[in-house]
């Protein structure tokens, strides 16, 4: 896609929350990330934990919903948008836990 300046360019609009006087699309997702098998945050006196999380971007373009910009450089909110909104979930990980 070209944008009116002509710079190569994409734009994704995913959002959708259901609607608020009647149905629509509702791409709200959540995310549950087990913080257990990476290192169990210990509370102490004078110690903090750090939990880190990764997010992983490609995840979004290449989850199990994969495409491509090139093929899809402009998504808007529509029902196309819906399966690209379940990649969001897949791109969160629990790398370590520092106590």
């Amino acid at each position: 896609m070209e944008n009116p300046t002509g710079k190569k360019a994409f734009r994704y609009h995913i959002g959708g929350f259901g609607g608020y006087s009647a149905p629509t699309i509702n791409n709200i997702k959540t995310v549950t990330i087990d913080l257990n098998a990476a290192g169990i945050a210990k509370v102490r006196k004078d110690r903090q934990s750090n939990i880190h999380l990764f997010v992983d971007v490609m995840k979004f373009f290449n989850g199990s919903n994969g495409f491509s910009i090139a093929a899809h450089p402009t998504v808007m909110f529509s029902q196309y948008s819906t399966s690209i909104a379940k990649n969001l979930t897949e791109m969160f990980k629990h790398d370590h836990t520092e106590n």
